[in-house]
């Protein structure tokens, strides 16, 4: 299982090595005390979230609504036909820690 942290002061403060394995840019996107929208902004750029393709501001507010408000999963195909299971969750200082989980088989089914 992947997993990352961020907080609204410093960005980034953790991503596993799996994370990274799942988009496989990860010296472009994931970059340490970046904000969390300026990476998000770059992995679209990057075309890794085929969703948001022509739809790039409104995938974002959307990404960033759950972001700063998470409930529940999200289900989002990546780039290579992949899916990703996202469980994002606040922690009691106001950190966001997310889980990412590889659920292409379970979709392909």
């Amino acid at each position: 299982m992947a997993s990352c942290c961020s907080t609204k002061r410093t960005g980034w403060v953790y991503c596993n090595r799996r994370v990274t394995e799942f988009y496989g840019r990860e010296e472009e996107i994931l970059r340490r005390g970046e904000k969390y929208e300026t990476l998000l902004r770059g992995a679209v750029t990057l075309g890794l979230f085929p969703e948001a393709v022509g739809n790039e501001e409104t995938w974002l507010e959307q990404a960033l609504a759950y972001h700063r408000e998470p409930e529940g999963s999200r289900d989002l195909p990546i780039l290579n036909s992949r899916w990703l299971r996202i469980s994002e969750t606040k922690t009691a200082s106001g950190a966001t820690v997310g889980f990412l989980s590889d659920i292409t088989e379970e979709k392909q089914r």
